[in-house]
């Protein structure tokens, strides 16, 4: 164990310190020509096509996490439709080089960092045989021979549309793809999933007809599964949790189909259509309707993304926001966004993590685990990957909101696992008299054998990678959410990172979150500002000023008359509200109108939120102004009788917040 972690942390080291992101699409450019374009510009095609002879398209791109080499889908079509070939390439290098005489196209790749028997790359398609018949098949690395092709010559053609990868043991891994099998019966392609060799056909009660399962991905060892079948004469969309449907078109109007499915921090997402148009659903729920239907999805810390095919070329959104535009493809299949860190040297105090969508720097964080442990059945659906230090929200408790995140190692029944969550490369203040670390955390599901939690430190000298406790504890009850304060003040003048090192069988779930490393200044005592404001025709507001590090202040708000108190910006309701000031504090006041009712006022929302370019407030009254303020209460940018989209290019990143004739929503930019 101790030779692994030196390992571990000689790659900590490396590991860079500054978040970078590229977004990559992959398609048809307006040349007929296969191409993958970053960030708006092409980035690769290949030069062995012949537009004038065949259609072309590249239906997938994948990127190395660590390298940042992008791989990518060449199809080739004759003018009957019939595919001629399908390739992968590595850059602008041919990386998988398919026999023509298989006739193999390629729908789909996928990277899978945990695969230790071979090229961490997947790619799923079909092959021919003799007879022009189809069927599913799985490729590894740029082998071109099979690595599974279950019906390859019999009488089951089949066609797969996606694919996952689950670790099942350090030399064990099962490959879930899935797609549609023709029966003997009937001839009709019917919906189903692969487990490697072993077909499972999924139950439809309500289908009529054809189905096909056109998306799997897996999260916390289950799997979901997304497509559509037939019903009458009409196509219905539906979601799967292992052999079970979650989520059913089948009793709406109209056509359906869902084509995309992942998991971010226990949240379901998937995209598709119905009779009221193009959607993304979170959870059930639809949280985007864009006019252009999406065509794929993709998670990041940042947000959702997901790119739409327009006729002025493809666009890609996140959190519903307009990013990126590439006019240059004129057909758009594959998105991956790429995040990466970049070494920028030990990062300045205070550092402060809080997990939070769109402000977390989760990117930059590493993690180590053991991906042996895993407890394995025969039954598809009940293999239970190992768990591992991951980003959540699931089952928190400590804030109640959308965003609210946090970091969470799980326990594992019967197996014996570890895992590492690290920082990323902090500097130490030489000069200041106390370095404190400080965290929430929580812990669930008291268990009977624990060994002790720890968090280390990680660090070089005189060129040797060094590892060190600095506090540890043997937990074995259910508590709620506390504080725990560590002095590492020894470390003072390195460059270090601070590791969260779980391990145990049958061990309690540790979940930590609000992470801040401080310097702390006692001969010369550090002094925060801390600002209190609202808007004075609302009420009045008291506690602002500058403070010494670690002292406890109250603020609190008084209502004009005609208002009430609602809450602080942050959602907190208590009002006095004791804080402790151990950083620059804002604080703004919200106050809300009395006599709403009377004035028969609508609520306004804001549309998208977050936002990058452009908002709209939906509900405004007739010759509204839309006032929006800061979080230190100072307004930025009024826009009169605006039913329009309002620019908000020019505002930083941070929190905002919308008021309409005394009404506020917050809303956030990125």
């Amino acid at each position: 164990m101790k030779k692994h972690l030196l390992l571990f942390l000689a790659l900590l080291i490396m590991v860079g310190t500054t978040m970078a992101q590229d977004v990559y699409v992959s398609g048809t450019n307006r040349n007929n020509e296969p191409a993958v374009f970053k960030n708006g510009v092409q980035l690769f095609t290949s030069a062995q096509v012949s537009p004038e002879l065949f259609n072309y398209c590249s239906n997938d791109v994948v990127v190395d996490p660590f390298s940042h080499d992008a791989f990518w889908i060449l199809n080739a079509v004759e003018s009957n439709g019939n595919y001629l070939y399908g390739d992968i390439y590595k850059n602008d290098g041919l990386f998988f080089d398919s026999p023509i005489d298989n006739a193999p196209h390629i729908n789909k790749l996928h990277w899978c960092l945990e695969y230790s028997l071979g090229d961490p790359l997947f790619a799923i398609g079909t092959i021919s045989d003799v007879n022009k018949s189809n069927y599913a098949c799985v490729w590894n690395g740029s082998d071109t021979g099979p690595m599974y092709s279950p019906e390859y010559g019999t009488i089951y053609e089949s066609e797969p549309y996606g694919i996952t990868v689950m670790s099942a043991g350090l030399d064990f891994f099962v490959v879930y793809y899935c797609g549609s099998r023709a029966l003997k019966s009937d001839g009709i392609h019917h919906a189903c999933v692969w487990m490697n060799s072993t077909c499972y056909p999924l139950e439809l009660p309500q289908a009529t007809g054809a189905s096909r399962a056109l998306d799997i991905t897996q999260y916390d060892g289950q799997l979901y599964i997304v497509g559509e079948y037939i019903k009458g004469t009409e196509t219905k969309g539906f979601v799967m949790l292992g052999t079970e449907i979650i989520y059913d078109l089948g009793d709406t109007d109209g056509n359906s189909s869902i084509s995309k499915i992942l998991v971010d921090g226990g949240d379901l997402y998937f995209i598709g259509s119905d009779k009221n148009g193009n959607h993304v659903w979170k959870n059930g729920d639809i949280i985007a309707s864009p006019e252009y239907a999406p065509v794929d999805i993709f998670a990041t810390p940042q947000g959702i993304w997901y790119l739409v095919n327009t006729e002025n070329g493809a666009e890609v959104y996140c959190n519903n926001s307009l990013v990126k535009r590439f006019p240059d493809l004129s057909i758009a299949c594959g998105l991956y966004v790429d995040t990466y860190c970049t070494s920028s040297g030990g990062r300045p105090l205070p550092y402060y993590e809080d997990f939070n969508m769109g402000t977390t720097d989760w990117d930059c964080w590493t993690i180590d685990y053991d991906p042996s442990a895993v407890y394995y059945t025969a039954d598809m659906m009940q293999m239970t990957e190992s768990p591992y230090w991951h980003r959540s929200r699931v089952k928190s408790q400590l804030v109640d909101g959308e965003n609210d995140y946090y970091a969470v190692h799980g326990y594992h029944q019967d197996m014996d696992v570890y895992g590492i969550l690290s920082t990323p490369l902090l500097h130490l203040n030489d000069d200041a008299d106390t370095i404190k670390l400080s965290y929430l955390q929580y812990m669930t599901w008291g268990s009977y054998i624990v060994k002790p939690l720890k968090v280390v430190v990680f660090y070089v000298e005189s060129s040797l990678p060094t590892i060190e406790e600095i506090y540890s504890f043997d937990q074995s009850e259910e508590t709620d959410w506390t504080l725990v304060e560590v002095d590492i003040t020894a470390y003072k003048g390195k460059d270090v990172r601070i590791g969260f090192y779980y391990s145990g069988m049958d061990a309690d779930e540790w979940q930590i979150d609000n992470v801040l490393v401080e310097a702390i200044y006692n001969s010369s005592p550090q002094t925060y500002s801390v600002t209190v404001s609202c808007n004075p025709e609302e009420g009045s507001v008291f506690g602002g000023g500058d403070y010494p590090a670690g002292t406890n202040i109250a603020i609190s708000a008084v209502a004009n008359e005609g208002f009430k108190f609602k809450s602080w910006q942050d959602g907190v309701a208590d009002n006095p509200r004791v804080v402790e000031v151990n950083s620059p504090m804002n604080f703004f006041a919200l106050f809300e109108r009395t006599d709403i009712a009377e004035n028969g006022m609508n609520p306004i929302a804001v549309i998208p939120n977050p936002a990058n370019t452009s908002i709209r407030v939906q509900g405004l009254p007739k010759d509204a102004v839309v006032n929006i303020y800061n979080t230190l209460g100072t307004l930025v940018k009024s826009v009169s009788s605006s039913r329009e989209e309002i620019n908000i290019s020019d505002l930083a990143a941070g929190v905002y917040f919308i008021n309409v004739d005394h009404t506020y929503v917050k809303f956030m930019v990125y």
